[in-house]
């Protein structure tokens, strides 16, 4: 009895054994693994799109920021320059310094502050303290030192001041070329 016994325990053991095997065969068959490794997934640490955005932005603002920046850096630099220069001729006009001053003046990028220049140049010409300067060259430096200013900063009020100074020495200077000799 005890074989028989054996014998039953065995078969017993094999068809459960058979059975488990099926039935999990069937049950993967049923609900496939799935891929935890996919790549729509991201890893835990790494940032999202909407983060990534987030530090470019930031990266932006201080980008614009250095250059705002330097831009005033720059922009003092160029001021005290432009003092410099203008502490210089007015301690002794000449042809050449006034031709500096308006460079600077145009580059300094500020309308009024040309117009300013212009007229402080123009009043010390008609004194007669630049030498070597004719009413011509004068209204000619005026004119294509304004056009380096730009466009925003040629405003009605500062370039309509600046033409009327240059149509004025362009009137001088045609009067002066058609004035009767005396012999």
């Amino acid at each position: 009895m005890l074989i028989l016994l054996t014998i039953f325990a065995i078969l017993l053991a094999v068809s459960i054994v058979v059975f488990a095997k099926r039935r999990s065969s069937y049950l993967l068959q049923e609900r496939p693994q799935k891929n935890l490794s996919a790549s729509g997934f991201r890893p835990l640490f790494e940032p999202g799109t909407e983060e990534l955005r987030a530090a470019e932005r930031e990266e932006q603002k201080a980008l614009e920021a250095a250059r705002q920046e330097e831009s005033k850096r720059n922009s003092e630099e160029k001021l005290r320059e432009f003092d410099a220069a203008r502490s210089g001729w007015r301690a002794g006009p000449s042809r050449k310094n006034t031709i500096e001053l308006l460079y600077l003046a145009s580059q300094h990028e500020r309308g009024m502050i040309y117009a300013e220049i212009t007229g402080e140049i123009i009043k010390v010409w008609k004194n007669g303290q630049i030498e070597n300067l004719s009413a011509d060259d004068l209204s000619q430096l005026l004119e294509s030192h304004f056009w380096l200013l730009p466009a925003k900063e040629r405003t009605s009020g500062v370039s309509f001041s600046i033409r009327e100074e240059i149509a004025g020495l362009r009137r001088k200077n045609h009067e002066d070329n058609n004035k009767p000799t005396q012999n």
